[in-house]
């Protein structure tokens, strides 16, 4: 029997066959439980660890009819045949539930195993010997996907297929200046660097309007007030072959004593500098995205200056939408569980 070496209890193959897990499971929206006693699990929830049948009674199942099991580093499994064992029974449990005839709200269409990059023993058993295929990974973890309802086409949403990036136009329209800068990243001689504006890609759980001013911050040091979004350019094949949504964004700085505090991120920029307006419009060899920009921003000073009542219907500016503000809070959190967006536009 193989073992993992950092896990000391032994579970033998004979026991796991008469194990509880081999039981039906019945699931609910948002958790699966068995037909035995909880009372044993109920007990140890104060326990660090958790032993791997507690583990795939804990697991939940989505909006797709998904059962999503997470193996954490935290688990304790004994070896590679006792998770074998108990994720055969637990498929054996959830394939009798995947029917067509079966009512959809009962049904398991699929099965999603989240194993920690400490467990990547099982990673081929899951893939070799029942026919799990990679969803998605990150650094600390695996993300595996299995299929049940072979009646049907597989319609489980595939991981993130886009990239979101944003740019920061910070203008300071009392003294007619813009932000730019050059990047350290380009290999082009410094005097042939193209301009750009300062900006890169939204974290995770960010919103558009905080990661464009957090990245003007990270990358110049001046801090800044969002006023809208001018634009946006929707590149098909980016990095590793996913599309790139770049938002152009209109900023400005929040005083003229912030626009004292530019300083280049040493590790990033190469250059950044207040620039006359009229200098900027006149610049050459600017990249297709910052040639758009600089129409975009042209076209709102002049309406700004001609018809000031009518520049903001040229930006695309949001709406915040909070959980306090959504009707039937606890219905909508079955579909979403952090009910809180922005809208565009502002209408």
């Amino acid at each position: 029997m193989s073992k993992f070496s950092d896990h000391n209890k032994q579970v033998s193959v004979s026991s796991l066959l008469t194990n509880q897990y081999a039981q039906e499971f019945h699931f609910k929206h948002g958790q699966a439980s068995s037909s035995s006693s909880t009372a044993a699990h109920s007990s140890k929830t104060s326990e660090i660890t958790s032993n791997l049948s507690e583990i795939f009674q804990q697991s939940t199942i989505d909006q797709y009819r998904a059962v999503k099991v997470e193996i954490g580093n935290q688990v304790n499994i004994s070896s590679t045949d006792e998770f074998e064992i108990i994720l055969g029974k637990a498929l054996h449990a959830w394939q009798n539930k995947s029917s067509k005839a079966i009512d959809y709200n009962s049904r398991v269409r699929s099965v999603h195993l989240k194993i920690d990059a400490k467990f990547s023993e099982l990673i081929p058993i899951c893939l070799k010997k029942f026919g799990f295929s990679f969803h998605h990974c990150k650094p600390e973890y695996i993300y595996l996907h299995k299929w049940l309802a072979t009646e049907e086409k597989n319609t489980y949403p595939p991981y993130c297929q886009h990239y979101v990036g944003v740019g920061g136009c910070v203008v300071d329209f009392e003294k007619e200046e813009i932000l730019i800068i050059t990047e350290k990243i380009n290999l082009l001689p410094s005097h042939m660097k193209p301009y750009k504006f300062p900006g890169g890609q939204l974290d995770h759980h960010e919103f558009i309007e905080e990661g464009v001013c957090r990245e003007v911050r990270e990358e110049t040091n001046v801090e800044t007030n969002f006023k809208g979004i001018l634009g946006f350019r929707y590149k098909k094949a980016f990095r590793f072959g996913n599309p790139d949504i770049y938002y152009i964004c209109l900023l400005e700085p929040k005083s003229q004593e912030h626009k004292k505090t530019i300083s280049a991120c040493p590790t990033e920029i190469d250059l950044c500098q207040w620039v006359p307006l009229d200098v900027y419009f006149k610049y050459e060899s600017l990249a297709p995205v910052q040639e758009h920009a600089r129409k975009l921003l042209k076209r709102y000073i002049e309406t700004r200056k001609q018809n000031p009542q009518d520049c903001d219907k040229l930006l695309f500016k949001s709406t915040f939408q909070s959980k306090d503000h959504v009707l039937n809070v606890e219905k909508f959190k079955e579909v979403e569980p952090n009910p809180e967006f922005l809208l565009y536009p502002n209408i």
